[in-house]
């Protein structure tokens, strides 16, 4: 069964002006109703312009709106050819242009074979910025994070199940990464108007990542805390070559910090840095040993 209403409701979304209430966007469909028998569709011939039923979803809304037929759990998801090609056609005078969102639909059908996967959390909860998350299953273990928005940007805590995990936004549209805490929680971003999906870094074989805390980071002007240790990825004891944090409650300062060796010992210390200015951790080295795979976490303090 086709899922009119579905598009009805990003027809009014893409037309609400920043103003259509997110959390009913699925309210009244078979998305959500009856999920095994939805067929989901942004657009068809019969909702384009100048045809029988139009109701065209606005431009700036399909990425979004594919991202949601696309990468959650329920229903059958349809991409409109003229979507996805683009179609240029005169209908009684006058001269309609549709244009591709190919590269953007590519993209979105590879998380979609790559991370839709496992359990869906839901966090449709707020007027404007809404998402869901997937933990991924034995065959797809990495993690996927979808957030979006009608009106401006912001961001929303997501449980995504990985633990200092680094997630990047596979659309391209926010530069920057996402880092879990060790609850396997996110903060994740979204641009005004946009969309973003937040995919898990991939999984190497014999690579850990470990979520390094240094208490009591005290620091003056200019100073900041780093990490140093025996491994080569801490710097190898080269203080210039230290990996640094950030203050994310100082004076407590943290990150994760990917690719380090599994089922190694690890000796490090915790350092204050200004300029060729060092200040170390007192007392003997931090010791611990990576786990096989996966991540873990590691503490010092000044």
């Amino acid at each position: 069964l086709f899922d009119a209403p579905l598009h009805m409701n990003f027809y009014n979304a893409s037309r609400g002006g920043g103003n259509y209430d997110m959390r009913n966007l699925m309210n009244g469909t078979l998305m959500k109703d009856q999920p095994s028998k939805a067929v989901t569709l942004v657009e068809n011939h019969d909702t384009q312009p100048l045809q029988a039923l139009e109701s065209p979803v606005d431009n700036w809304f399909k990425p979004l709106a594919y991202a949601f037929i696309l990468l959650r759990e329920e229903g059958y998801p349809s991409v409109f050819y003229a979507d996805y090609y683009g179609a240029s056609y005169t209908d009684r005078g006058i001269t309609v242009n549709m244009p591709s969102f190919k590269t953007t639909i590519d993209k979105l059908l590879d998380a979609r074979k790559n991370f839709a996967w496992g359990p869906q959390y839901n966090y449709l909860d707020h007027w404007n910025i809404v998402g869901w998350t997937r933990l991924g299953d034995a065959a797809h273990p990495r993690a996927m994070a979808v957030i979006l928005t009608d009106g401006p940007g912001g961001s929303k805590w997501m449980e995504v199940g990985k633990a200092n995990a680094r997630f990047t936004d596979l659309l391209g549209n926010r530069t920057d990464d996402v880092i879990t805490n060790e609850w396997g929680w996110g903060e994740f971003k979204v641009n005004g108007g946009s969309v973003s999906v937040w995919v898990q870094d991939p999984i190497v074989p014999n690579q850990v990542s470990v979520y390094f805390t240094c208490n009591n980071g005290y620091t003056v002007t200019g100073q900041d805390v780093y990490v140093v240790g025996n491994l080569t990825e801490l710097g190898a004891w080269d203080t210039s070559k230290a990996v640094k944090l950030s203050p994310v409650s100082y004076p407590t300062w943290s990150d994760s910090i990917a690719n380090l060796p599994s089922n190694t010992q690890v000796q490090w210390k915790c350092i204050k840095k200004q300029g060729t200015s060092v200040v170390w951790q007192p007392g003997a080295n931090n010791v611990f040993t990576t786990p096989l795979s996966g991540s873990t976490t590691a503490g010092g303090s000044f």
